[in-house]
């Protein structure tokens, strides 16, 4: 097949700044300057390899805190329904 270079739209370019900076601020780690996932990938490549960082846990912990500050309080009965098939209901016991 033929390498064909990898490229980003501007949304996904402003989606992406947003991540990297909520993840940054979450982990410490300094910012690669490399503008593309492959500084995100970099940046949480440090971050695994960091002493605060080895543990699994430490990572989940990482992921978790940055995709609930990305979505915000907003988007999760949305990802809900499309990504998980699932309609959110009143009942507070609705998980």
């Amino acid at each position: 097949l033929e390498d064909v270079p990898m490229g980003e739209n501007p949304l996904e370019a402003v989606l992406l700044e947003t991540t990297r900076n909520i993840y940054a601020g979450e982990t410490g780690v300094s910012r690669n300057p490399e503008r593309s996932i492959r500084g995100l990938i970099d940046e949480m490549r440090r971050f695994m390899l960091s002493a605060e960082g080895v543990a699994a846990s430490s990572q989940q912990e990482v992921l978790v805190r940055t995709l609930r500050t990305l979505m915000t309080p907003v988007l999760p009965p949305f990802y809900r329904i499309f990504m998980g098939g699932l309609v959110p209901r009143h009942d507070p016991g609705d998980s």
